[in-house]
C-alpha cells in the first residue's frame, strides 16, 4: 500500500493531455514560455535530445509553448511497486513484516523531495513531451 503511493506520472503526462489537466495535477507552472510563432520540435535542443530516447516523438511537430513545474512530494514508481509485490508474493506475505520499515523510510524521505518538470505543448494546448529534471540521490545509488 505504501509502495503504491504518490503522483502517477503515467496518468498526468498522457498523449494529448491538456494544459488544464497537467496544471490540475501539478499546480500552476513556475515558468511559462509561449513561442511567438510555433516552432518545430527539431528547433528545440531539449526535444532533440529527448527524441534520441523516445522514438515516438516526431521532431516535425509544432510546439506552441513550454511550462516548467515544481512539485514537492512522492512520485509513484511502478518498478518499486512491482518489486515489492513480487517479493511479497514469493514469500507468501512474510516479507511484508521486513519490507514495511524500509518502504516507510523511503516514503518519509521522498515526501520532501522537489521534482522539476518541463512540459512542451502543441499550439492547441495538448501535451507533446515532458522531461523530469529531478534527481533522487537514493534512487541513483541503487
Amino acid at each position: 500500500m505504501v509502495a503504491s503511493g504518490g503522483k502517477h506520472n503515467e496518468q498526468i503526462f498522457t498523449t494529448n493531455a491538456s494544459v488544464e489537466t497537467v496544471r490540475k495535477q501539478l499546480g500552476p507552472p513556475a515558468n511559462r514560455v509561449a513561442y511567438f510563432q510555433p516552432l518545430p520540435a527539431s528547433e528545440i535542443p531539449e526535444l532533440v535530445s529527448l527524441a534520441k530516447y523516445d522514438s515516438g516523438l516526431s521532431l516535425q511537430t509544432q510546439i506552441g509553448s513550454r511550462e516548467e513545474y515544481v512539485f514537492k512530494g512522492r512520485e509513484y514508481d511502478q518498478r518499486d511497486s512491482a518489486s515489492a509485490w513480487n517479493l511479497d508474493k514469493s514469500t507468501l506475505g512474510a516479507a511484508e513484516v521486513f519490507m514495511f520499515p524500509f518502504v516507510l523510510d523511503e516514503a518519509w524521505y521522498e515526501r520532501g523531495l522537489s521534482h522539476r518538470y518541463t512540459v512542451w505543448y502543441r499550439p492547441d494546448g495538448t501535451c507533446f513531451a515532458h522531461d523530469e529534471l529531478t534527481s533522487n540521490p537514493r534512487r541513483e545509488s541503487k
